[in-house]
């Protein structure tokens, strides 16, 4: 909390509190535009998933609006994020140490360590991902309660992070067809992403993702891995 929020960071903030004014998150207070020609047609943000400024809201209810507060719920969500690291490579691999390495890469990578105390959906998206994941283990190996568990997950982080859930559903479904290409699997799981759809596309279409000006390609993604790659080294 000593460093005031940054643009992104006062983004999330601002938009959690108009979820406390409103009940939704809203770009628009009626004087003041948090991104002037963002959404301008519609008093709702529609730029992104809502569940982590309802998350942050609660917190600011509670905790009051300070830095600090705003860093709290993704800082704490980063620790479980480390949690649920071990967990998944213990149900991965049978080797207790490949789930203590794997922790301790993750809390010696400094990219981690800075992302996961933004005031932004960084944490909260590896964290439900995580959560997804380990809930799709227990989908293959047929665990009690698992399709619901799995079915529930998948909505949680789709209404946090949107981008990563097309692709972690696209990875699932791969291993299914490559390893688990039984009728019952395949068809509960087919009932599990009907329901994530349902959901999941009237957003789509009321949203309206790319009014930020993020433009999605190769070059754009190319651009994006070099600079990641370069930051970190």
């Amino acid at each position: 909390g000593n460093v005031y929020l940054w643009e992104d960071e006062a983004i999330t903030a601002l938009l959690a509190r108009s979820v406390l004014h409103f009940g939704y998150p809203a770009g628009f207070d009626g004087v003041n535009r948090i991104l002037p020609g963002v959404g301008a047609d519609s008093p709702y943000w529609i730029n992104e998933p809502w569940l982590p400024f309802y998350i942050l809201a609660f917190f600011f209810r509670f905790f009051g609006e300070s830095a600090f507060t705003a860093r709290l719920p993704f800082a704490l969500f980063g620790l479980g994020s480390i949690w649920l690291t071990y967990i998944f490579a213990r149900k991965l691999y049978s080797d207790k140490w490949i789930a203590r390495l794997a922790v301790l890469l993750l809390v010696f990578s400094v990219p981690f360590l800075l992302l996961m105390r933004t005031c932004r959906y960084y944490s909260f998206t590896l964290f439900f991902s995580l959560v997804s994941m380990i809930a799709f283990v227990k989908f293959v190996h047929k665990d009690r309660f698992a399709p619901i568990s799995l079915t529930v997950a998948l909505i949680v982080l789709y209404f946090t992070n949107n981008g990563l859930w097309i692709p972690l559903v696209v990875a699932q479904i791969i291993y299914l067809l490559s390893f688990y290409r039984t009728r019952k699997m395949l068809f509960q799981y087919t009932l599990i992403l009907s329901f994530n759809l349902m959901l999941a596309i009237p957003w789509y279409l009321a949203a309206d993702t790319f009014s930020v000006g993020a433009k999605s390609g190769w070059d754009h993604h190319q651009d994006n891995l070099e600079l990641y790659a370069r930051s970190i080294n």
